[in-house]
């Protein structure tokens, strides 16, 4: 295993920017525990 170095991939920090809402995460998991797809889901949610 010689000349095999470890590459470590850079360590990605969160602003929140794209973190979705709890009321909303609440809505999306209710209709996913129910099976729905994701598109009926997405026109559930607009």
């Amino acid at each position: 295993m010689e000349g095999k170095g470890v590459c470590f991939l850079p360590m990605l920090t969160s602003g929140g920017g794209d973190m979705v809402k709890g009321e909303l995460w609440h809505k999306v998991h209710i209709h996913y525990r129910l099976k729905e797809s994701k598109k009926a889901i997405a026109r559930a949610l607009v």
